[in-house]
């Protein structure tokens, strides 16, 4: 694409801004080199008078196509400027300056008048003015598209970086919420760790107190405890002994999955409800 993006012209940073400040100052040193490189055309000119004329007009109706807000004034001032160019050659001199201006307009119909304004001086005033004109519009116009997309490009860059910000931000407060939840996790497993061994204590003491209280008791031909497994007896003998299932599992070298499994078998052959019914259970039939 030739010319830049109605976006970019129309303001590639908001106002007091580091980005908006170093756009400012490229259209004015722009501008500036165009100025330059009009004077001496403007002072060649046979009356001194029009050449005064035609550097203040260009100012002027440069000033106002940058500092209007209201663009009907902008292309109002810039239009009036075009067509004076066709009658004037102190005006058709400086028109680089305001060709500079048109380009940088989000019409794009308008981006192109000052070829007209060049094509009717040269129709109207000869060569002389015309050729000048032509070769330092082309300037200018290489110049506006130039400036135009190295602050295309600071944007994008800004944009990016702002974006890679915003990443790294969620990034982080991903982490932050992972972290907070694998702690609260760890400390949910500490207290079941902690309830399931006060509950095995618990159940010892109860399984001392009530084999003091039946010591004179028979036992049982059919007892509960042969009905489970080697490897269900050695877990209720674990439980009896007031071991969690972490414990338990390193105990036999097991997961502690496959000790839950056990647990829940032994609860269901014994028609038992907890550990702790475990634990007195296999007291009484082993003691």
């Amino acid at each position: 694409m030739l010319f830049p993006s109605r976006q970019t012209l129309e303001g590639i940073a908001s106002p007091a801004t580091p980005s908006s400040i170093i756009l400012a100052m490229d259209w004015l040193v722009d501008e500036i080199i165009l100025l330059a490189l009009c004077l001496p055309l403007a002072l060649a000119e046979p009356l001194s008078a029009n050449a005064v004329v035609g550097v203040l007009a260009a100012i002027v109706v440069t000033s106002v196509a940058e500092l209007a807000s209201s663009k009907w004034a902008r292309l109002s001032a810039l239009s009036a400027y075009l067509v004076g160019a066709v009658f004037f050659s102190s005006l058709a001199v400086m028109l680089p300056m305001v060709a500079y201006q048109c380009v940088r307009q989000p019409y794009p119909a308008f981006r192109a008048a000052w070829l007209v304004a060049v094509f009717g001086s040269y129709l109207v005033l000869g060569v002389s003015p015309a050729l000048p004109s032509l070769l330092l519009c082309t300037v200018a116009t290489v110049l506006s598209v130039r400036t135009a997309r190295n602050a295309a490009e600071r944007r994008v860059l800004r944009l990016a970086r702002d974006g890679v910000r915003e990443q790294l931000l969620d990034a982080k407060c991903i982490s932050d919420n992972s972290q907070d939840l694998a702690a609260c996790a760890d400390d949910e497993c500490e207290l079941c760790d902690a309830v399931e061994e006060a509950a095995g204590r618990l159940g010892m003491q109860a399984a001392l107190s009530l084999q003091d209280a039946s010591s004179t008791a028979p036992v049982s031909a059919s007892s509960l405890i042969n009905c489970l497994t080697e490897r269900e007896q050695a877990i209720a003998g674990l439980v009896a002994e007031g071991l969690d299932n972490k414990e338990i599992a390193a105990e036999l070298y097991l997961g502690e999955g496959t000790v839950r499994n056990h647990i829940s078998s032994i609860l269901q052959k014994c028609h038992l409800k907890n550990r702790t019914q475990v634990a007195i259970m296999y007291l009484r039939e082993t003691l």
